[in-house]
Formats: structure tokens, sequence, C-alpha cells
């Protein structure tokens, strides 16, 4: 038996764990670039 909130909570976490994922995502490109460039100088 599924309730209400089962539904809620999903769908109110989402759009949060999508942000910390790509912001993660792009933190950690940021990061490559970063050390390619110190690896370079």
């Amino acid at each position: 038996m599924i309730s209400n909130t089962d539904m809620i909570v999903p769908f109110f976490f989402w759009p949060t764990s999508f942000i910390l994922s790509e912001i993660t995502y792009i933190s950690q490109k940021i990061q490559e670039k970063v050390h390619k460039y110190t690896l370079l100088v």
C-alpha cells in the first residue's frame, strides 16, 4: 500500500538530487581542467 507521502517525497527530492548531481559533475569537469592546466605550468 502506497501512501500519499510516499509519492510526495520522491517528487519533492528529485529536483534537488538532480541539481546536486549536475553541480558535482560540473565541479569535476572544472577540477580536471585545472589539473591539466597545473600540469602544463
